[in-house]
């Protein structure tokens, strides 16, 4: 059985999903609503579509996580051990660009590269004509891919300023640009873990909460599947910005992995 943080929110099919949603300080932002293709792919050409090869059988599930967990190679575990700060989205509705960041930032740990602070709003403020609104992923991606992300030192990670915009800050973020991103189906869950299990950081969208989070492990609890996810809010939570996702809450409606945080040329 998996161990979980004493303090660390677990969000499932019951009243406590309602209680632990929103702290009142912080925004969210989601918005689908532009979203093509509910029921599939729709990221056309930004991520590749989930390769079947890549499908973990659901009766391995149990000892991949187990392995990992004993091992300590999840990605919370990563985390943890660099004392990578969470994110902290404030009141700005950029959680849709926060949780790619995200799995920018936790990717390169993961891949041997210097840990750097990235910027959400970087991507978020201009692409949104410098207005405190919603998106949803494929925004952020295309964003990323094209012009990349800015380091804080050069945009702060919540300035919806224009000012920030210069040329020394474009060319900056250039240097962050990734293109390798996979895309799971809409609440597909075989298809989040088997990601998961194989390392890759997910943005997942959920039109339940109105919210983008990046989900970092697979967990087993009880005899069934659980997701571990890393919020924008800071140190909501256990401290360390974690919580957990089960039953129908973990399907995610909208759902973008990155597969290497290797730089666009």
């Amino acid at each position: 059985m998996s161990r979980i943080g004493k303090h660390e929110p677990m969000i499932g099919d019951g009243p406590e999903a309602l209680v632990l949603t929103q702290p009142r300080e912080y925004g969210r932002g989601l918005d689908l609503s532009e979203r093509p293709n509910a029921d599939g792919f729709a990221y056309n050409g930004l991520a590749m579509p989930f390769d079947d090869s890549l499908l973990i059988p659901r009766h391995e599930v149990q000892a991949r996580i187990e392995e990992l967990e004993q091992s300590e190679s999840q990605l919370s575990d990563l985390i943890r051990y660099e004392k990578l700060e969470p994110l902290n989205q404030g009141s700005t509705n950029y959680c849709w660009a926060n949780a790619p960041v995200a799995c920018m930032m936790i990717r390169r740990l993961s891949q041997n590269q210097p840990t750097i602070r990235l910027s959400p709003a970087s991507v978020a403020a201009p692409l949104k004509n410098f207005r405190n609104v919603g998106g949803w992923g494929s925004d952020a991606i295309k964003w990323i891919q094209q012009r990349g992300i800015a380091p804080v030192d050069k945009w702060p990670a919540n300035a919806i300023e224009r000012q920030f915009q210069t040329e020394a800050t474009r060319q900056s973020a250039l240097r962050y640009r990734v293109r390798e991103w996979v895309e799971c189906k809409p609440r597909n869950l075989d298809q989040v873990i088997s990601l998961l299990l194989r390392g890759i950081p997910l943005a997942a969208g959920f039109n339940w909460w109105g919210h983008e989070v990046t989900l970092v492990d697979a967990i087993w609890l009880d005899g069934e599947v659980f997701i571990r996810f890393w919020n924008s809010w800071g140190r909501w939570g256990d401290g360390y910005g974690f919580g957990i996702l089960r039953g129908s809450k973990m399907l995610a409606d909208d759902i973008v992995g990155l597969y290497s945080a290797r730089a666009a040329t």
